[in-house]
């Protein structure tokens, strides 16, 4: 408790023992408050921004991630496509080639 505090007490007409009490009450009373100053809230909002940061740049990564899969994915298709091509051009041909020898077969 500060001095001045107690002189302002002692000044009102309190005993000293009185005005030691009082003070020791109100200082008890302004620590269980928890007032928050702005340092204090600065500091915290500080460490909110920071978690803050730490997720966006988790979520960066699995963006990251969900692009390599869906390049993955896009390089999957186009080799089907490829492959998928390449069988119908065989079927085609193998039923030109059947339909063909039929043909010669029967004449």
């Amino acid at each position: 408790m500060l001095a001045s505090t107690l002189r302002i007490l002692e000044a009102a007409d309190f005993a000293p023992r009185q005005a030691a009490a009082i003070a020791e009450a109100i200082t008890g009373e302004l620590h269980a408050a928890q007032f928050v100053t702005v340092p204090i809230l600065d500091d915290r909002m500080r460490a909110v921004d920071e978690k803050f940061r730490a997720v966006d740049e988790r979520f960066r990564a699995v963006d990251r991630q969900f692009m390599e899969v869906k390049l993955e994915i896009a390089q999957l298709e186009a080799r089907m496509t490829v492959r998928m091509m390449t069988f119908g051009i065989a079927a085609v041909g193998v039923v030109v080639t059947t339909t063909f020898f039929i043909v010669q077969h029967f004449r």
